[in-house]
């Protein structure tokens, strides 16, 4: 199931791309709620 080239600095910095695309979503998605909420 795993790739060959798999490896501790690949799983970590694929963990890190995973949270940052996480936490831009989550702001993203704050934001989107903070303009929906003062347009009304």
């Amino acid at each position: 199931m795993l790739s060959a080239e798999f490896s501790p600095g690949y799983f970590t910095s694929t963990i890190f791309h995973l949270r940052a695309s996480n936490t831009k979503s989550k702001l993203l998605h704050s934001l989107q709620s903070l303009k929906s909420t003062t347009k009304r």
